[in-house]
């Protein structure tokens, strides 16, 4: 899945490829500028990140190893032959308990993993319970459609027509796409870009799509999960939008 980034210009996201082919073109030549930057600072973030995390799993080896050596955790070469010197007599008194011993220690076993798999099974009971949102798992496999219905309260194909209106304003707010998962979607229509994967969150009674500007209402009524329309202000215009789930 190719990255996204959010176009200044189009208000939507596209990917990197899309920007390097149009680097030429004037309207497209300040996001190809500003997103180049972006991944190169990225990209140095990420090395110096690297080095951080391989410079740390270092030291922290050695470190760890020297605490085990000095809390006599592991042995030094000392202890080893100070060991090896001194006579096996532990395993001659334990010999004759054990049998004992050993019945103890299993039946020790089997109480700690009965007791194991109580706590997993309240733990998932638990977890099951708490989580009541189910607004993921509700989306998931559903169709969707955004697009404008208002621009400045007027009805958005009128505006267009006498010209208040971008021509372009329902080609452009226009976005299609289906919930693969509780976090992925798939886009199936952006300005023209078809069939690419992003993300999207839902909290507070709010859905966003990763790298967009819409912010999406909703309610729980009973086991459904209800949109309402919403306002944008776009270039100082204020455009209701509506999101419709098949």
């Amino acid at each position: 899945m190719s990255k996204m980034y959010f176009s200044y210009h189009s208000r939507v996201p596209h990917t990197y490829r899309f920007y390097k082919k149009r680097r030429s073109e004037p309207e497209w030549k300040d996001d190809f500028i500003r997103i180049r930057k972006l991944r190169l600072k990225r990209g140095i973030f990420k090395c110096a990140g690297l080095i951080l995390v391989s410079l740390i799993v270092i030291i922290g080896r050695y470190g760890f190893k020297a605490f085990l050596t000095t809390n006599n955790v592991i042995p030094s070469e000392s202890s080893k032959v100070r060991m090896r010197e001194q006579p096996n007599t532990t395993s001659k008194r334990l010999s004759g308990s054990t049998d004992d011993s050993s019945v103890s220690a299993i039946e020790r076993s089997d109480v700690a993993i009965s007791s194991s798999e109580k706590s997993t099974e309240q733990s998932i009971s638990e977890s099951t319970a708490n989580d009541d949102s189910g607004v993921g798992r509700y989306l998931v496999g559903k169709h969707f459609t955004i697009f404008p219905i208002t621009y400045d309260g007027e009805n958005i194909t009128q505006a267009m027509n006498s010209r208040k209106a971008p021509s372009n304003t329902v080609h452009d707010g226009h976005i299609e796409g289906e919930f693969l998962s509780e976090k992925q979607v798939k886009f199936s229509y952006v300005m023209g870009t078809t069939n690419s994967v992003g993300e999207y969150y839902t909290s507070k009674n709010i859905l966003k799509f990763k790298g967009f500007i819409y912010t999406i209402p909703y309610y729980i009524d009973g086991d459904k999960v209800l949109f309402t329309n919403w306002t944008e202000n776009i270039n100082g215009h204020s455009v209701t939008m509506k999101m419709k789930i098949n």
